[in-house]
């Protein structure tokens, strides 16, 4: 499953026991030659006893990116992070290189940190991967001269031999700086010899590998997973629930300072202004506030419960809310659109915290606000623009004596969760005719080609407005002009992508506007979905929402015309491909339509419907006459 930053869904497991102390602090997610390794899956191939030089090794990695530091799990598949310890990150690309011991040195001494431990093996085996939208690299490739993968596959040799893996970011498009720290470079061996926890010694034959970044803000967002009936699902759609978990840093530093962009300990003042975390989820999200839970973290000790309202408050807004003292709006510099925001005020009681923490044998000096919550995938589409499901998180902390924030505003975070989706913009001409401005109310639905009176409801199926006990999809123009359905059913019951065939219907028109009266063909997806399971197209699209082929898609006569000057109207931080016009009822350039509550088209057509009957009984009577002269 994942979620950009997508998709959170594993938590720290139990970790191979390094043999060789010094080189495992250095490497800090290291799988070494010599190691203690947990319980083996067929995954590993793990063989018992001697080298054999006749298999082929083989190296997964998969990247995760997590709000605290903490221990990496290496060597087993049964060792991948479960729940909670990190998001897949895609397009993050990863070098191999083989290496040996520098003259005088023996392999216990390499530190894939210092150069000086060893040298590149004269095999020059430099390979390349790209992390695919699971985080995943599986297939690797020759590396080119600054390190990016080739079209050229590459294997592991056989025979024992020895890498440094290092991350590339000035070739990973997927890495963010300003928001997380590089992972540590490892040194391993493959195979990559190990003895389980039954006492077996032998050889894993294909070795899993969980590097990680740490984000370098005070605040993170990331998805533990997503429950469809039940069952864990990688692709969101309209009825799924979606567990969220939001972590903010605080401090326990021996000399705490104002100013300094953080929140520290002995800075609480217990008056549930010490830290606000605004939760901002657009139409295509409804939290469940029964699910809400909070604690306090450190790395190595036991949480600490937060009791809501006595230790947080939780309210809920349609409004933006206030950063501390007022100073300001929180997604102040967002585009408005039809959302809800949950703030979360904490301390209520200073003591409480202080004195939990000190009671830490570790005596940690960072420890993490930890927030769970639910959120259901609804079929209103979204109203924000953030992506599709997606929402977004902003703090702001005490950073002086009079309890004003930081001087700069802490940053930011949030997720998108992949999910069917199709966006495009809805505007309207201003007296120049050439000139388009967004139109905010007109609603939307998908409808079936040969039956657009049927509408595509959450089950999958088209339904007209007559049945009961179903939930059509529908998207609504926001104040931006953006038109977004999401969460739609884009796999069948064999989890696998579909074509689909929907046409876009206008259902009704914002007040003064005509309502489209026929459909839009077509939205279909093309050759990244049809077919695909749903880990595939998780593997392409990553995070990013799961679009249509918007080439197949026409609003005909109510396109603006390309000569206009059109707003901008974004969708998950992009350009909408299309955007459809609307009419007046006052223009007389619209195209012909039946409006539904009357204006000078029906009357026209009366006066016309009027006349042809006249005529025609006219000719009648005169026939009728000349029979009987």
């Amino acid at each position: 499953m994942h979620t950009v930053k997508t998709n959170e869904r594993r938590g720290l497991s139990k970790v191979l026991g390094l043999a060789v102390a010094g080189a495992t602090l250095l490497a800090g997610m290291v799988a070494l030659p010599v190691t203690q390794a947990s319980a083996l899956a067929p995954a590993d191939d793990f063989v018992e006893g001697a080298l054999d030089n006749s298999k082929t090794p083989q190296l997964t990695l998969t990247k995760y990116l997590t709000g605290s530091n903490g221990t990496a799990a290496t060597g087993s598949i049964t060792d991948a992070p479960t729940n909670g310890t990190g998001t897949p990150a895609k397009d993050i690309v990863f070098n191999v290189r083989e290496v040996v011991p520098e003259t005088g040195k023996t392999v216990a001494d390499i530190n894939p940190t210092d150069t000086s431990t060893f040298t590149y093996a004269s095999s020059g085996f430099y390979a390349a991967g790209i992390t695919n939208g699971q985080g995943v690299i599986d297939s690797w490739f020759k590396a080119d001269g600054a390190g990016a993968p080739t079209s050229t596959p590459v294997t592991f040799a056989s025979g024992q031999h020895y890498y440094v893996m290092t991350e590339n970011t000035a070739v990973s498009p997927g890495f963010d700086p300003a928001k997380y720290s590089e992972s540590a470079p490892s040194f391993f061996g493959l195979p990559y010899r190990t003895t389980d926890d039954t006492g077996r010694s032998g050889y894993i034959y294909h070795l899993h590998v969980f590097p990680k970044n740490v984000s370098k803000g005070g605040l993170t967002k990331t998805v533990n997973r997503i429950d469809r009936g039940g069952n864990q699902v990688s692709i969101a759609q309209a009825g799924d629930v979606i567990s969220y978990k939001v972590e903010h840093k605080i401090y326990n530093e021996s000399t705490h300072a104002w100013k300094d962009q953080k929140l520290d300990i002995a800075e609480i003042a217990g008056d549930k202004k010490d830290l606000r975390i605004v939760d901002r989820m657009g139409t295509s999200l409804k939290m469940d506030d029964t699910s809400i839970s909070a604690v306090i973290t450190a790395t190595g000790e036991s949480d600490i419960p937060l009791d809501r309202n006595t230790d947080y408050d939780v309210k809920t807004s349609a409004d933006k809310p206030d950063r501390l003292k007022n100073n300001g709006k929180f997604f102040e510099n967002e585009q408005d659109g039809k959302a809800t925001y949950t703030t979360f005020d904490f301390f209520g009681d200073k003591n409480k915290v202080q004195q939990s923490v000190a009671g830490m044998a570790s005596n940690p000096t960072v420890l993490t606000v930890k927030i769970t919550y639910q959120a259901t995938v609804t079929a209103d589409g979204d109203s924000t623009g953030n992506g599709g499901v997606a929402n977004r998180v902003q703090s702001d902390f005490r950073d002086t004596d009079d309890g004003t924030g930081p001087d700069v505003i802490p940053g930011d975070d949030g997720t998108v969760t992949p999910s069917g989706s199709v966006a495009f913009g809805k505007v309207q001409k201003d007296g120049s005719k050439t000139q388009l401005k967004a139109l905010e109310g007109a609603v939307f639905r998908l409808a079936d080609p040969a039956n657009p009176t049927s509408y595509l409801a959450t089950d999958g199926a088209f339904h007209p407005t007559t049945d009961t006990g179903v939930t059509f999809f529908s998207a609504t123009s926001s104040p931006a002009g953006l038109v977004a359905f999401t969460g739609l059913p884009i796999l069948d019951s064999n989890n696998k992508g579909i074509a689909a065939n929907w046409t876009v219907v206008e259902f009704k028109a914002p007040d003064g506007y005509i309502t489209a009266p026929n459909p839009f063909s077509q939205v279909t997806f093309g050759q990244n979905v049809v077919g695909k399971t749903d880990k595939e197209i998780v593997d392409y699209y990553g995070s990013n929402p799961i679009e249509p082929d918007y080439n197949q898609l026409s609003f005909a006569t109510y396109t603006p015309d390309s000569a206009a000057s059109r707003p901008s109207i974004k969708f998950n931080g992009q350009q909408v491909a299309k955007m459809m016009m609307n009419y007046t009822k006052d223009d007389t350039d619209a195209p012909i339509g039946l409006p539904l509550t009357g204006g000078r088209g029906i009357i026209l057509l009366l006066v016309v419907g009027v006349a042809i009957m006249g005529g025609a009984l006219y000719l009648r009577s005169r026939r009728n006459a000349a029979r009987t002269a």
